[in-house]
C-alpha cells in the first residue's frame, strides 16, 4: 500500500500534463482507426518521459507500444483513445447539447482512459527510478476499441504475447479501485436464436444485468 500511495503522489506531481493530454484528446474526438492526433498526444508525452515508442503495430497506423526499462517483471498497461459518432457534447452539462452538431464525442470517456493509462505508466516509471528497481513497462496504445476490433488485431499479431497480466482501466467512483486479472480476448462473430439484448445494454456502460450471456 505504501508503494501504491507513493506512485499516486508521483502522478499528482505531473497531473497538469495528464489533464492537458486528456483535454486535447476530448477536443479531437477521433473515431475508430482514424485517431492519429490522439495517438500523437499520448506518444509525445511518453517520449518526453523517456519511453521508446513503436508505431504502426498490428498493421494499424495509430496503434503503438511504448517501452521503458528492461528485464522482469514486465508490466503491461492498455490505453484507449477513440471516440464515438454523434456523441459530441458540451463539457460540464448534465443534459444533451452538441458541441459540434451531430459530431463525434467521448461518450465512454476514452480521452480520460488513455490519459489515465499514460499517467499510470509514468507513475510506475518514476517510482522504479526513485527506488532503483528493474523491470519493463509496456503501454499498449489501442485504436478502434469502439466497434473496430483494434485489440483483436493486436492479439492476432502477437502484440500481447508474454503478457500474463495487463491492467486496463474503466471509469469508477473515486476510491473504487480494483485489482483484477485482465486477459486478451478474440472477437468472434456469431448468430443465435433467443431474446435480443436491449439497446441500452449494448455498450459497456449500460444495464449490465440485462445482457444476454453467450
Amino acid at each position: 500500500m505504501q508503494e501504491k500511495n507513493r506512485i499516486g503522489k508521483l502522478i499528482d506531481a505531473k497531473k497538469q500534463q495528464i489533464y492537458d493530454c486528456s483535454d486535447r484528446i476530448w477536443e479531437f474526438a477521433e473515431t475508430r482507426f482514424d485517431v492519429g492526433k490522439s495517438a500523437d498526444v499520448l506518444c509525445e508525452l511518453l517520449e518526453q518521459e523517456g519511453f521508446t515508442i513503436e508505431r504502426g503495430v498490428a498493421h494499424m497506423d495509430h496503434a503503438f507500444v511504448a517501452f521503458y526499462g528492461n528485464g522482469s517483471p514486465v508490466i503491461g498497461i492498455l490505453a484507449e483513445y477513440d471516440a464515438l459518432g454523434n456523441l459530441s457534447q458540451v463539457a460540464g452539462l448534465p443534459e444533451k447539447k452538441y458541441l459540434v452538431e451531430k459530431g463525434n464525442g467521448h461518450g465512454c470517456a476514452h480521452h480520460a482512459l488513455g490519459a489515465g493509462a499514460v499517467a499510470g505508466a509514468i507513475g510506475i516509471k518514476d517510482f522504479m527510478e526513485e527506488s532503483g528497481l528493474s523491470g519493463t513497462i509496456k503501454l499498449f496504445g489501442c485504436p478502434a476499441e469502439e466497434s473496430g476490433y483494434g485489440k483483436a488485431f493486436m492479439a492476432r499479431d502477437g502484440v500481447f504475447n508474454w503478457m500474463p497480466r495487463s491492467p486496463g482501466t474503466r471509469e469508477m467512483p473515486p476510491g473504487d479501485l480494483q485489482d483484477s486479472p485482465w486477459r486478451s480476448s478474440s472477437c468472434i462473430l456469431t448468430s443465435r436464436a433467443g431474446r435480443p439484448t436491449p439497446r441500452a445494454c449494448r455498450s459497456t456502460g449500460g444495464a449490465r444485468w440485462m445482457r444476454r450471456n453467450s
